[in-house]
């Protein structure tokens, strides 16, 4: 169990205080998706590893269409970015601790979530626990800094 997974743990964690406020059915199947995910990488085998890991990305694209659809730009950036960081990862691309350290959009924008709550009172849970996943990310990238 390393930091990075404690943080996504914490942000999922919090999302799911907010499991009430979500409304429609499909942003509650995501966010109990997002938090089994995330509890399927503590385990150390390989297969749950896996499944974790698509299960993740699979739930990130879900979450950025919804939001396409439903015109809901501030979500959809966040949820895209969780997307190409899972893209990047599956497919070892080149430029990571880049990508890693552009987390800080995603962030910010979770923040303009929260002055402006009463607009994404639907969707909070769930960028919530990406925005836990996104920290977790950036995090990484400044440790890399300085070990």
């Amino acid at each position: 169990m390393n930091f990075e997974q404690i943080i996504f743990l914490v942000g999922a964690l919090i999302g799911l205080l907010f499991f009430r406020q979500t409304k429609p059915v499909i942003l509650k199947i995501i966010l109990i998706g997002l938090i089994l995910s995330v509890g399927l990488s503590f385990f150390k085998e390989y297969i749950d590893i896996n499944i974790s890991f698509f299960s993740f990305g699979l739930l990130t694209l879900g979450f950025t269409i919804w939001c396409a659809i439903e015109g809901k730009w501030t979500s959809m950036l966040i949820g895209l970015f969780a997307f190409t960081s899972f893209i990047w990862s599956f497919m070892n691309l080149q430029h990571w601790g880049e990508l890693q350290f552009l987390m800080i959009i995603p962030l910010s924008l979770y923040l303009l979530t929260w002055f402006k709550k009463k607009e994404f009172k639907n969707e909070i849970s769930v960028l919530t626990a990406l925005a836990g996943f996104e920290l977790s990310e950036f995090v990484l990238c400044i440790s890399r800094l300085f070990y």
